[in-house]
């Protein structure tokens, strides 16, 4: 009998041991001194950007978003800037994660391209990031914030996109030639169409020679833009109305030398790409 007792109490004392384990484990973690691995906080938040300025190399780059477009450069001298090329720099940055950190010896800083000489500085979204250069892997570069000496290594190659002449518009269009389904083309009071039927181009009736119009195609579906001109120079001699598979639909007016997707900016074409065009 007395060792039934012994027996029942060993298993009670056993399981208030149990219970009181539990209770102190739960007040740890609720305390934090057993709390979670820290969330890596990004570089910046999601937010919208308008603005974004690059230093460094003695240079300065200014973009700002203007009625949904972006520009490079101020005042009278600011030009459409690649939209779609700020926008997937502007993305990239705010995937930054210091996650990785390399350094905190402030003597090794210009290892790593963060000197004061190597440096570039970049302004967005109220912060500051300082970029170094590539790391060996060719795939990664060096950063730190402003202020700090603790180097991180990131995941990105937008260094390439730091320096002066990398922001401007460079094309006109930007279509794959595989998705344009048709294209209307005006030149003074005449209308023509072409359209694409099982992969091959047709206006009305007759079929297009194939050489002949995967040329005019792929100079209108990528128009280089070399370079922006105040105003056009001479009339317009053609228009270009292309579409999409999607329904995009881009119109397009060139002159001698020169192309406008706005009738606002002008911009250089090549001799040869106007040439293309207007003999279609």
């Amino acid at each position: 009998m007395v060792k039934k007792k012994t027996e029942a109490g060993s298993k009670k004392g056993y399981g208030l041991v149990l219970l009181t384990v539990f209770l102190v484990g739960v007040y740890l973690y609720l305390s934090g001194t057993f709390s979670k691995t820290e969330e890596v906080v990004g570089f910046l938040e999601e937010s919208e950007i308008e603005t974004v300025e690059i230093s460094g190399g003695g240079q300065k780059i200014v973009l700002k978003k203007e009625g949904g477009a972006w520009f490079v450069g101020e005042g009278e001298n600011r030009i459409p800037a690649d939209g779609e090329k700020v926008e997937s720099f502007v993305a990239e940055v705010k995937m930054v994660k210091f996650d990785d950190l390399v350094s905190s010896n402030p003597e090794k800083l210009d290892l790593f391209g963060l000197g004061e000489e190597e440096k570039y500085v970049l302004s967005i979204g109220g912060k500051t990031l300082e970029i170094g250069k590539m790391a060996p892997d060719w795939r990664s570069v060096y950063v730190k914030n402003e202020g700090s000496d603790e180097v991180f290594l990131v995941g990105s190659q937008f260094d390439s996109s730091l320096k002066e002449g990398v922001w401007e518009r460079a094309f006109l269009t930007n279509f794959s030639i595989y998705q344009i389904k048709e294209i209307e083309i005006k030149e003074g009071e005449e209308k023509r169409v072409i359209s694409k039927k099982d992969e091959e181009w047709w206006e009305g009736e007759s079929l297009i020679e194939k050489e002949k119009a995967d040329e005019f195609v792929g100079v209108l579906a990528n128009l280089s833009a070399e370079e922006p001109v105040k105003e056009k120079v001479g009339e317009k001699m053609r228009s270009f109305l292309i579409e999409d598979e999607g329904g995009e639909r881009v119109e397009i007016e060139i002159g001698k030398d020169w192309g406008t997707d706005d009738g606002i900016w002008f911009y250089k074409i090549s001799p040869e790409d106007y040439q293309v065009l207007v003999s279609f």
